[in-house]
């Protein structure tokens, strides 16, 4: 194959980002900036317009240097595939969601593939950024591309270096979080290796492409399992007669042995549902049978105490509708947060359309506030974001997300009735009459 790592090592090699998400857009932020000329690649007319516009960036990159990066060609921003025939380095940043029977769903990462397979030549190298289920690269990948008659590691490069990002978090960069990379074989991981350590500080190379794929899925799976292990605790915690934040945030003062996690009404996020879910779904598919099932057994247990969250929490409203007389059904409330964590717009798998569905079901006349959502959809129906609306006029307010951007003294003020899965209204002690947790 001809040598990419030169080409990488002297920013010569032209590079293409195939999906302009979460991901793939703080990617080919961090590219540019190393000094690669890179295509970004987007199946959606709307984001495209948008990127050209300069709107919608990652926190902390200038407009002016978005733009500029695209007046001075480092930057291209498309919706076809025709400009990868001239690209050395593919990354692929497309979703891999859950199917509605909670297996994976690699037809968005296929019709990506197809059509980047029509371009595919001899030494370019094909990166998987993309949550995969252990074993997906090799299983399903690798052959979807050699049908093309070239072979990975003879013909073309091919390693899976799965996205850590943590959106809406900005303590922790791109640049600063360490990168794993596994490859069909030994060249493919270290090529992938010295185009990463170009803008990564930290690069660690595995075995293989299988084990990059379940680093990332337990790594997921072992955040899912634990919020679930607190949220069962809070569950518990009345009939312990204990104040469960009190208990976790002295549980957390020990500096070894535990990582504090924290209960809510909820997980949301699609890599965190699907990259466990995945874990259990190929654990089912190729562990024996008669194997000890400790993968599938905590993660459909976890899924399970997840989903009861949301129904705990409207257990809570009826709860503090009772004083006043009220009924669930026909009263006024208002969530404030749909988006699944704080300071982002994504709502897959929030639990808060876990909330929305059952308070519908009960009858509740039902508003939201959330500035990074303006249209939400859910049980058939479309709702539209309040804006800067007078929380007294509602009977209830359920904090779901607290983002930045609520004034959370405020809310607690003009809440008739707070319910705070989240207890981010603790530090208001004098209005903790009408919270509840």
């Amino acid at each position: 194959m001809p040598n990419i790592f030169s080409k990488i090592k002297n920013r010569k090699a032209r590079v293409a980002v195939i999906g302009l998400g979460a991901v793939g857009l703080p990617l080919c932020v961090e590219i540019v900036k190393a000094g690669f000329t890179v295509t970004g690649i987007d199946r959606s007319s709307n984001r495209i317009a948008d990127l050209k516009q300069g709107l919608d960036l990652p926190a902390r990159l200038l407009k002016d240097v978005f733009l500029n990066w695209m007046k001075e060609e480092k930057l291209h921003i498309k919706s076809g595939y025709q400009d990868l025939d001239v690209c050395d380095v593919i990354c692929l940043a497309v979703p891999t969601p859950l199917a509605d029977d909670d297996s994976p769903d690699l037809r968005p990462l296929l019709e990506a593939l197809d059509l980047l397979r029509q371009y595919l030549k001899p030494g370019q190298a094909i990166w998987v950024e993309s949550t995969l289920y252990p074993g997906a690269t090799e299983e399903v990948i690798r052959p979807f591309l050699e049908a093309t008659g070239l072979r990975a590691g003879r013909d073309f490069y091919l390693a899976v270096s799965p996205e850590r990002l943590n959106p809406g978090d900005t303590r922790f960069p791109l640049s600063e979080i360490p990168k794993l990379v596994g490859g069909v074989d030994a060249v493919s991981t270290e090529a992938c290796a010295s185009f990463y350590q170009s803008f990564i500080k930290e690069v660690i190379p595995l075995s293989s492409a299988r084990a990059a794929e379940a680093a990332k899925c337990f790594e997921n799976a072992f955040r899912f399992v634990n919020i679930a292990l607190v949220n069962e605790f809070a569950l518990a915690a009345p009939h312990l007669k204990v104040d469960p934040w009190e208990v976790l945030e002295a549980a957390a003062t020990k500096p070894f042995g535990f990582m504090p996690f924290s209960p809510g009404p909820g997980v949301g996020g699609a890599s965190l549902h699907a990259a466990s879910h995945f874990l259990r779904w190929k654990t089912e598919q190729d562990a024996p049978r008669d194997a000890f099932p400790l993968p599938r057994g905590l993660i459909e247990t976890a899924d399970s105490i997840h989903a009861l969250m949301a129904e705990k929490v409207v257990e809570k409203v009826e709860e503090g509708l009772q004083p006043a007389g009220k009924m669930l059904r026909g009263s006024r409330l208002i969530l404030l947060g749909v988006a699944y964590k704080e300071n982002v717009s994504d709502t897959r798998h929030s639990p808060a359309l876990r909330v929305v569905e059952i308070l519908l079901k009960k009858g509740a006349d039902l508003s939201y506030w959330d500035p990074h959502v303006p249209v939400l959809k859910a049980r058939d129906r479309e709702f539209l974001s309040l804006q800067d609306p007078d929380l007294s006029a509602f009977d209830a307010a359920i904090l779901i997300t607290p983002h930045d951007s609520f004034d959370l003294s405020r809310v607690v003020r003009e809440s008739n009735l707070l319910i705070d899965p989240r207890n981010a209204a603790r530090g208001f002690p004098e209005y903790r009459h009408k919270i509840l947790r």
